[in-house]
């Protein structure tokens, strides 16, 4: 923080692991996409998974899969009458040493979602269908799209709430490096 001439300014790293820079960076986000949202007749959120979870070192490949997958989705899709219009987020999260990696999707109709769903499970065939998910978008959908790509603490049912092992977010951290989420 620095004082000039009666004003407190400060600065924010804007790291992704920093709670207030994603805070704010949540913040921005939904303020910015919530608008276009809301005028969609009929948003769906998309829980999208390439397979069973994976050991850290098949981390990177598993992001560049998806990524490759769903670059490919939408390119397949630009001459359609029927475009998939959404914003999707990557989000990793961390248990009993494995990593699952998978996006949430908010696009614009039921057609929508259900195409979307459908290229994905035809393009990757370690996806089960009833591990993806389609449902109503609603205000919590928006929050739970744009508020984190991956968990830093877990909350236990007992209430207490631990941080993730430090090797477990560096990993993370490191696959995600130059990616947009």
């Amino acid at each position: 923080l620095q004082s000039n001439d009666g004003k407190i300014i400060g600065k924010y790293c804007k790291q992704r692991w920093c709670v207030v820079c994603n805070r704010i960076r949540t913040a921005k986000l939904i303020n910015g996409y919530v608008p276009q949202i809301q005028k969609w007749n009929d948003p769906q959120f998309v829980t999208l998974t390439a397979g069973v979870t994976v050991e850290g070192e098949h981390l990177v490949n598993r992001i560049t899969t998806m990524n490759e997958t769903f670059r490919k989705i939408l390119r397949s899709n630009r001459r359609s009458h029927d475009k998939i219009i959404g914003v999707r987020k990557l989000e990793v999260t961390y248990s009993r040493r494995k990593y699952h990696a998978h996006y949430h999707v908010i696009v614009n109709s039921k057609a929508s979602a259900d195409k979307l769903l459908r290229e994905w499970l035809k393009r990757c065939p370690g996806a089960s269908e009833r591990a993806q998910d389609i449902r109503e978008a609603n205000e919590n959908s928006t929050i739970e799209l744009f508020k984190y790509f991956t968990k830093l603490f877990k909350k236990h049912d007992d209430g207490r709430i631990e941080a993730y092992p430090p090797k477990a977010m560096d990993l993370i951290f490191t696959a995600l490096k130059n990616k947009r989420t």
